[in-house]
């Protein structure tokens, strides 16, 4: 399913399925001490049922390597960290206040209701 079957059912068999020149080219290398191949027994069930993303090392997309050793080359990822960070930090500073001040404000109510819960005698 993974390879030339899937290709076929695909109706791409002519593109894809196989590694060869002129074939479109997705691959994953994995890290063969990644602990879902430890020990390693049955490589193809391991792959399926243990071996987590983690064990990725390279993705290569159409014939193009696109992540190296986990490290994503299409991508600044500092960059992209720091923008994730600051986009958090904002988020902190402008909305979390009014949102905590809403909360205050329906606290009361929810401990009624969950008191009024507690209280209530449980069917037989």
């Amino acid at each position: 399913m993974a390879t030339s079957a899937g290709a076929r059912t695909g109706l791409m068999a002519d593109e894809v399925g196989r590694i060869e020149p002129g074939m479109r080219a997705d691959l994953i290398l994995l890290d063969r001490d990644h602990w879902g191949f430890i020990p390693l027994v049955d490589p193809i069930r391991q792959l399926a049922f243990s071996a987590t993303s983690e064990a990725v090392r390279t993705s290569i997309v159409d014939g193009r390597i696109v992540m190296r050793d986990r490290k994503i080359l299409s991508v600044d990822e500092d960059a992209l960290r720091s923008e994730i960070r600051e986009a958090g930090e904002r988020y902190v500073r402008d909305c979390v206040p009014a949102m905590e001040s809403g909360a205050r404000k329906l606290a009361p109510y929810l401990e009624s209701i969950y008191r009024r819960a507690q209280d209530a005698p449980l069917a037989p």
